[in-house]
């Protein structure tokens, strides 16, 4: 009852989330997965893209996008299922005992990011959801019902495949796993697995092969598509390699509190030393252990490139995937152990105290107040459908009035980059706004450099609308025409 009541409490602070703290749109990534999610009910798909190879999400949004229209809401949806579920799916592991189960909650709720990304238009909470059912799976895996919960977890991995590559990152848990099923002599468990994924694989590259005309287009595309930036540490002297898998992964461990989880391995790892338990607990209490801190080796140490060592970006979204993981395993381990009243109480005000720094973050995320930038944004969606306007503004504000257009007025949106001012008879606006520029790094002066305003244009306020509160319109005008 106390634990059915606290999942509900939950999954509706994640709805409330959404509802009430939205923070908006980086306005490229997420925008482009709309783009494509918009593009596949239309029965297009550039495979030369690889953004084009995440079917799940692209598949997903578009089911939402088919029944509900292209809406904030709509975008959020897939993502706050799938983090509900994840909610669930702990709910059932604990459901029997209310104070684990409150750990385990606690847990999930002081990783900021994890809250945050439960409603955003981005891969990577598939990528969590699907590999968090595919390990409860395995953990749950023996010989009643072999075969259905094998094809299950063939599947789950497979879904986690096709949102992002970074699936890679969960490969040396599996080994670890089928090493220690070799030596306690449980390669059942690997029975119809290894041959169902095999399988499932092959087909997969016989489907590029029969859409592309190439069975490995996805990986193609994968190398067509990447360029240099903060992450090549392929293309980077190997100290900046050595500082992102010493100081910088550890550091980022520490500011968003992921280091919880290695803290508590660690501790119960102590505590059987110097504290004699019976077999199975030790046993449970090591494998659980080891799961975390193997998946943080992973995390730190594990290549995500084919072709060299190039350990992923210092960004904890990338990262997401091990948190409803470590959450369960944690669980498991704090059960385990023996602990007094006291060490109880200390673990949850602990732990209360840590799910602060979200609250914090919902905080912050209200105080951009992105709800007035949508509907200063809808509002002149309007004004460019009548006056037939041609728009300019950097990248994310274009993407933003693509999306919120739902994609209807897209060749009347440039780039200053895309632009050709010959073709501004008078109609060329120059768009901007805080948000926009906060993401995109770009503000109007660097847009009108950009486009080459210096000497042939000049830019004055338009001010056509008086209900716009948080974008700045300017009209670009030639010359000659004010003289």
């Amino acid at each position: 009852m106390v634990t059915g009541a606290i999942l509900g409490l939950s999954i509706a602070f994640l709805i409330v989330h959404h509802i009430f703290f939205f923070y908006g749109y980086f306005g490229y990534d997420d925008m482009h997965y709309a783009r494509l999610s918009y593009d596949l009910l239309q029965g297009e798909m550039d495979y030369s893209d690889h953004y084009s190879y995440r079917w799940s999400i692209l598949a997903f949004t578009s089911i939402s996008y088919y029944f509900f229209g292209i809406s904030d809401h709509s975008s959020a949806l897939p993502a706050l299922i799938l983090s509900c579920s994840i909610l669930v799916l702990i709910y059932w592991k604990f459901r029997k005992n209310a104070y684990i189960f409150t750990i385990s909650i606690l847990l999930f709720f002081s990783i900021k990011w994890n809250v945050f990304y439960t409603d955003k238009l981005m891969p990577d909470i598939y990528v969590s959801a699907f590999l968090f059912y595919g390990w409860l799976t395995y953990i749950h895996l023996n010989e009643k019902k072999l075969f259905a919960k094998s094809v299950l977890l063939t599947i789950f991995l497979f879904l986690a495949f096709l949102s992002k590559g970074t699936v890679v990152l969960i490969i040396p848990l599996f080994f670890y796993y089928f090493l220690l099923d070799v030596r306690n002599k449980r390669l059942y468990k690997w029975k119809y697995t290894i041959p169902l994924g095999t399988l499932l694989f092959i087909l997969y590259l016989i489907l590029c092969y029969e859409l592309t005309g190439n069975a490995f287009s996805r990986f193609a595309a994968i190398e067509a598509n990447s360029y240099f930036n903060s992450c090549s540490y392929d293309q980077m002297p190997f100290s900046e390699t050595l500082k992102r898998i010493t100081t910088g992964f550890m550091m980022l461990m520490y500011n968003e509190l992921l280091i919880i989880f290695l803290i508590i391995p660690i501790v119960a790892l102590v505590y059987t030393r110097i504290y004699k338990m019976n077999k199975n607990s030790m046993e449970e209490i090591f494998f659980y252990s080891m799961t975390i801190i193997i998946l943080f080796l992973s995390m730190n140490f594990m290549t995500i490139s084919l072709k060299s060592y190039n350990p992923g970006c210092l960004d904890i979204r990338h990262y997401l995937f091990s948190i409803p993981i470590m959450v369960v395993s944690s669980g498991c381990i704090i059960k385990t152990l023996e602990w007094s009243k006291y060490s109880k109480t200390a673990i949850l005000i602990l732990l209360l105290a840590c799910s602060l720094s979200t609250f914090k973050h919902m905080a912050y995320s209200k105080s951009l107040k992105y709800s007035e930038t949508k509907w200063d944004i809808l509002n002149l969606i309007d004004s460019i459908r009548k006056k037939d306007m041609i728009i300019v503004s950097n990248q994310v504000m274009v993407n933003l009035i693509n999306y919120y257009s739902k994609f209807l007025i897209q060749d009347r949106l440039y780039h200053p980059k895309d632009l050709n001012i010959d073709n501004c008879n008078g109609n060329c606006f120059i768009i901007t706004n805080w948000y926009s520029e906060f993401h995109s790094n770009s503000d109007v002066i660097q847009i009108q450099k950009e486009i080459g305003l210096q000497n042939k244009l000049e830019i004055q306020d338009a001010a056509f609308s008086n209900k716009l509160k948080n974008i700045t319109v300017y009209h670009i005008v030639k010359q000659n025409d004010t003289e």
